[in-house]
């Protein structure tokens, strides 16, 4: 870098020049430093966001889905083993030879019993579905 004419050719004059492209390049840098950081902030505040975003999206999606696995359990629950304990309640009533409310009683029982079984299978399926599981922690919970 060659100094310009225009500076004095004196040793206050180049040390002059000297410190004004010293502070010249120091005030760049820090401008660049400052923009630099501004968009790494902004970027990282922008990621966050969208992170966020996914994790909601994603809870929302397995509440869904949790709700739908209970809802088809239910069904089938009901559908299948609800027969089967009408009838086995019945069974139980007549044998015991008693009123209606032993009856009524041994059907509670019985709907009460199946859906206590119900909830933790909802869970385990429910989160062997979830996308945040590997396919290695899935066998593991089954085997």
């Amino acid at each position: 870098m060659a100094i310009p004419a225009t500076v004095p050719n004196t040793a206050a004059g180049y040390i002059e020049y000297l410190s004004d492209t010293i502070t010249l390049a120091d005030k760049l840098w820090t401008h660049y430093g400052w923009a630099v950081s501004k968009a790494y902030a902004t970027a990282f505040t922008k990621h966050q966001n969208i992170l966020s975003k996914v994790k909601v999206t994603q809870q929302q999606r397995r509440a869904e889905d949790e709700a739908l696995l209970s809802f088809a359990l239910s069904l089938l629950t009901v559908g299948t083993a609800g027969g089967i304990a009408g009838a086995l309640a019945r069974t139980f009533a007549k044998k015991l030879d008693r009123s209606k409310v032993v009856e009524d009683v041994a059907k509670d029982v019985m709907k009460w019993s199946q859906q206590q079984a119900a909830g933790p299978l909802v869970k385990s399926v429910s989160a062997a579905l979830s996308p945040d599981m590997d396919a290695r922690s899935n066998r593991r919970r089954f085997l």
